[in-house]
């Protein structure tokens, strides 16, 4: 059986096992139809399930799509009020809430510094790094604090690039070997 067959199967276990009220499946069809390339779908799942079970990472991906328009039109608002959502959501791994803390961050950056904007990135940031799991938001902390030219990981950590994930990261984008040949 083929990947694609496999993964259309599993979409029709999750539609039955969100028929028999499984928190889960909701977030798991989202991730299924990312994988098959159905972006938007995705996001309707991911909306669902932040609808249905108040879902604090189904709410981090959204922010996601919504701040590189990923399924979706792109939007820094609503990608910074769902991020903000997932810091004060109970309902959210640590995992998620760190890295909501680090893309606000990113999403801050994004437009524009001042002084109280600058205090609030490095705060998000300093939670973001503090267990260590994190190095993306280590390294941009530490470029802030240098004051060194910023090099930002728009990465998720984890996901391929395929699937969404280092869709907008320079750091991490394959690099192209070129070949040099010399002549004689």
């Amino acid at each position: 059986m083929q990947k694609t067959d496999r993964l259309k199967n599993e979409i029709g276990l999750l539609k039955r096992k969100l028929r028999v009220g499984d928190p889960t499946a909701e977030n798991n069809l989202a991730v299924i139809y990312r994988k098959l390339g159905n972006r938007k779908r995705a996001f309707f799942w991911w909306k669902r399930a932040v609808e249905t079970w108040g879902d604090g990472d189904s709410l981090l991906e959204i922010g996601y799509c919504y701040q590189y328009g990923i399924g979706v039109r792109r939007s820094k608002k609503n990608a910074s009020q769902a991020y903000w959502k997932v810091i004060q959501s109970t309902n959210c791994t640590e995992y998620g809430c760190e890295e909501a803390k680090y893309h606000l961050a990113i999403s801050l950056l994004d437009t524009g510094e001042n002084s109280v904007i600058k205090r609030t990135i490095i705060k998000l940031l300093e939670e973001a790094a503090t267990d260590g799991d994190f190095p993306q938001a280590f390294a941009l902390l530490e470029q802030l604090k240098k004051r060194t030219p910023r090099q930002l990981c728009r990465c998720r950590r984890s996901l391929l690039r395929s699937l969404g994930g280092q869709s907008q990261c320079r750091l991490h984008a394959p690099r192209i070997k070129r070949r040099i040949h010399r002549h004689k």
